[in-house]
C-alpha cells in the first residue's frame, strides 16, 4: 500500500462563503434591530435612536423610480466598546459575555448575523467610556474584562465588515481605527459623551 501524507489542514470556517450563507438567516428587520437594541441594553443604554435615508433610484429602463434605503443606523448611549474589543465584535462567536446567563447576547452571533442579513456593509462607531480593556481568565477558564483609562477627551473609534471586500479578498480581518467624526448624515445620532452607532 502506498503511504498517504496525512499532514493535512483545513480552515475552521470559510469566511467568504459562510458570511454569504448567513445572509439568509431568516432575520426580519424587526429581529435585526432588536439584536442591536438588546446589545445597547446590556451596555447600560437608557436611550436608543434610529434613523435612515431613502433615495429614489431607477433600474434599467424602468420609467418609475424605486425608493431604496441608502443607509440605516441604530445609536445608543451605552458604555461604548473599548478599542481592544472593538474589532472582535464582528467576529462570529466572540462575546465579552460568552455563556453568561445573567443577560442577553451570550453566544456572540446574533448581532453579526442579524446585521449581515439586512446589509452587505456594516460599520460600528463607538465613543467608549474606557480606552483600555484587559482580558482576565480565572482558574475555571471563565473570561472577564477589566476596563481602565477613562475616555476623558471623547475619542471615537471605528471598525467595519464589508461582504464585497471579503468576497474579493480585500478584507481578511477586522481592524480598528481612530476617526475624528461620524459620517456626516449620522453625526446627530451620537451627541452624548459615550455611546455606539451601528450603520448598515
Amino acid at each position: 500500500n502506498e503511504k498517504l501524507d496525512l499532514n493535512l489542514k483545513a480552515q475552521l470556517i470559510r469566511a467568504d462563503t459562510a458570511l454569504r450563507s448567513f445572509r439568509d438567516g431568516g432575520y426580519t428587520l424587526a429581529d435585526a434591530v432588536g439584536e442591536m437594541v438588546d446589545n445597547a441594553i446590556q451596555a447600560g443604554a437608557t436611550e436608543t435612536r434610529i434613523d435612515w435615508d431613502v433615495k429614489e433610484v431607477r433600474e434599467g429602463r424602468a420609467k418609475k423610480a424605486k425608493r431604496q434605503v441608502e443607509w440605516f443606523a441604530v445609536a445608543d448611549n451605552g458604555a461604548g466598546i473599548a478599542p481592544q474589543i472593538l474589532p472582535h465584535v464582528l467576529t462570529v462567536g466572540f462575546s465579552t459575555r460568552y455563556g453568561n446567563r445573567e443577560g442577553i447576547g451570550r453566544f456572540g452571533v446574533g448581532f453579526k448575523l442579524a446585521s449581515i442579513s439586512q446589509a452587505r456593509r456594516l460599520e460600528v462607531y463607538t465613543r467608549p467610556t474606557y480606552l483600555k480593556a484587559i482580558r482576565q481568565v480565572d482558574q475555571d477558564q471563565n473570561e472577564s474584562w477589566v476596563m481602565e483609562e477613562p475616555n476623558t477627551t471623547g475619542r471615537l473609534f471605528k471598525t467595519y465588515l464589508d461582504l464585497e471586500e471579503i468576497d474579493g479578498g480585500r478584507q481578511q480581518e477586522y481592524t480598528v481605527e481612530e476617526v475624528s467624526a461620524l459620517p456626516k448624515d449620522c453625526g446627530h445620532l451620537l451627541n452624548e459623551r459615550v455611546g455606539t452607532v451601528i450603520i448598515w
